[in-house]
């Protein structure tokens, strides 16, 4: 009996000093090139500035869910001022360039779109589906992740925007 407890004992010492390497991986922002919506430049998720807090996005242009969270955006666009909103999505530029027009997306200087032709976002973050956030605070440490529907009332209170 008391090895079978030193043995659970010792699993759970290991279980609990185990690194989480998917976590700590997502801490930092991933390194990801985006052929912008001009279809000429490419931006890297490295080069973000820091000093705003900011929100990656990972969309499919013609997903409901992705729709409804882009004019939750910008309805609220006065709380969101000093956000810093990457965009992306694996779909084709033409689809792309769709959502973009649709949303009058040019009228926003800060927001950026583009295309991930390599489906980096989704393997890094494991996103299996749309819409997907994530949430960085303006040194560019991870806050939060959300998958699906979400509130604009949860990512300000995550991003302490009132």
């Amino acid at each position: 009996m008391i090895k079978l407890l030193v043995f659970f004992i010792f699993i759970l010492f290991i279980s609990c000093n185990s690194k989480d390497t998917t976590k700590s991986e997502m801490r930092e922002l991933p390194s990801i090139n985006l052929l912008l919506s001009d279809s000429i430049n490419v931006f890297n998720t490295i080069d973000i500035p820091k000093g705003k807090p900011i929100i990656l996005f990972y969309f499919g242009a013609y997903c409901d869910h992705s729709r409804i969270l882009m004019k939750r955006f910008l309805k609220d666009m006065d709380f969101y001022k000093n956000v810093n909103f990457y965009l992306i999505t694996d779909d084709s530029f033409y689809d792309m360039r769709a959502f973009y027009r649709n949303f009058s997306l040019d009228q926003y200087y800060n927001i950026k779109v583009g295309i991930d032709n390599t489906s980096a976002f989704r393997k890094h973050f494991k996103a299996n589906g749309y819409p997907y956030l994530v949430l960085y605070d303006k040194n560019g440490r991870l806050i939060e992740t959300f998958y699906g529907e979400v509130y604009s009332r949860q990512i300000k209170k995550s991003l302490n925007i009132n």
